[in-house]
């Protein structure tokens, strides 16, 4: 399964022409006359990182397209999910130690020669995906525009930015079955977004932790609104606790029923239970 490092202490911009690697302040980072970010690059902080399963995330790609392009809100999310890992740092060795695995290897090239990120990548990058995101509605209904968005989907996972990789499976006849492993951030993102086109998948955001999760009919309802029923739960506790608050503030059952988008009679429960 795919796995991806994030630094655990965070990351910053660093200039091109640094050769300290001083971190640079948000502000003093410029665009150039055409409107793109230059000049610098991402870099962690430490050398200690977390791992984690971004696959399991479906709708990580719609997150990563709604990440504000500017140096703070690509730090953010970079903090959150990781650098991007598409770029090998120029001064890093051609040669790669040996080592007693596949899977040190590979986290090796992960952790220290794919953690520099140009920020300019990081801009195109999220450009792109807006634009394809926004015209996901239409692609079905155009075929040259559809083949033109898997041409570009091919070509961005073209060369070292995939891997095919056999694993045990037990459900296979001859024991093991073929699995696509991104080689980086970036391509597992542009890989999902490949695939929700693919299968026509449709996906909504929880209005508790604004998460993007994926809607899988027939088996859930397209009215679903939660992605986890640790959200749901949540959100049930804070409209109760609100409406505990709005009658201490002497507004009627039915009045926060209106305000909550609740029926009355689960308002009057709420409010009797706190009375007990």
């Amino acid at each position: 399964m795919f796995e991806w490092p994030v630094a655990a202490d965070g990351y910053y911009w660093v200039s091109n022409a640094d050769s300290e690697e001083n971190k640079l302040d948000l502000d003093s980072i410029q665009k150039d006359r055409h409107g793109s970010w230059h000049g610098c690059h991402l870099d962690a902080n430490t050398r200690v990182f977390r791992w984690y399963h971004p696959l399991q995330d479906p709708g990580l790609f719609l997150t990563f397209a709604e990440t504000p392009v500017t140096p703070k809100g690509m730090l953010e999310f970079a903090n959150q999910y990781g650098h991007l890992g598409s770029h090998i740092a120029p001064d890093d060795p051609d040669t790669i130690p040996n080592f007693d695995s596949a899977e040190e290897k590979e986290r090796y090239v992960q952790t220290k020669m794919r953690r520099y990120d140009p920020i300019y990548i990081w801009q195109k990058s999220i450009t792109e995906m807006r634009r394809w995101i926004k015209q996901w509605d239409h692609l079905a209904k155009d075929s040259s525009r559809l083949k033109s968005f898997f041409g570009d989907i091919n070509s961005k996972l073209a060369h070292d930015a995939c891997r095919v990789i056999f694993l045990p499976n037990r459900r296979s006849h001859g024991g093991y079955s073929h699995s696509i492993k991104p080689t980086s951030l970036l391509a597992a993102l542009w890989f999902q977004l490949g695939e929700a086109v693919a299968c026509n998948k449709k996906f909504e955001k929880c209005v508790t932790c604004a998460k993007w999760f994926e809607i899988a009919p027939p088996f859930v309802r397209n009215s679903r609104q939660y992605c986890s029923e640790a959200c749901r739960s949540r959100a049930y506790r804070e409209r109760r606790e609100k409406a505990i608050n709005l009658a201490a503030d002497g507004k009627s059952a039915s009045e926060i029923a209106g305000i909550l988008g609740s029926d009355e009679a689960s308002v009057k429960g709420w409010i009797n239970l706190k009375e007990k």
